[in-house]
């Protein structure tokens, strides 16, 4: 009997010592994921600062529109993709092209939100003193090769 109190009492010790090394754990637990979600606030708030910068450093290297010679008023309506359904306007300035012709563009890329160099093809050329109110940059060249 005595055997068995003592096999009991030390069930009981070792299922207290169990329980509370659980709770230590579980409290160091919590505590680590209150320091996460900080540490996350925190790198949120730094790739906030760190996007700011690259929009500034994109604007100041981005072409001016000083820079640009005068528009002459003529347009061209060009496409990214064969079988595209959505235009984009674009001044002709004083490239000879002609509908068909693959044109170097300036572009925002979906993905980042940059401007980029893109080509595109040439769907329609406007008529003299025919005004778009959506072109607002002159293409940069023809394309050296047509190519999507």
């Amino acid at each position: 009997m005595t055997l068995l109190l003592c096999a009991l009492g030390l069930f009981l010790y070792l299922l207290n010592s169990n329980k509370n090394e659980v709770l230590r754990l579980r409290l160091e637990l919590r505590d680590k994921e209150i320091e996460l979600s900080n540490l996350r606030y925190e790198l949120r708030d730094k790739d906030r600062v760190i996007e700011e910068l690259r929009r500034q450093l994109a604007e100041k290297s981005s072409p001016s529109q000083e820079l640009l010679p005068p528009p002459s008023g003529t347009f061209v309506r060009v496409i990214f993709n064969e079988g595209d359904t959505k235009y984009y306007h674009y001044l002709l300035g004083d490239n000879d092209v002609q509908v068909g012709d693959f044109v170097e563009v300036y572009a925002t890329d979906k993905s980042d939100g940059k401007l980029k160099c893109k080509v595109a093809q040439v769907v329609y050329i406007s008529k003299p003193g025919e005004v778009s109110k959506f072109a607002k940059t002159e293409i940069i060249k023809k394309a050296d090769r047509p190519k999507w």
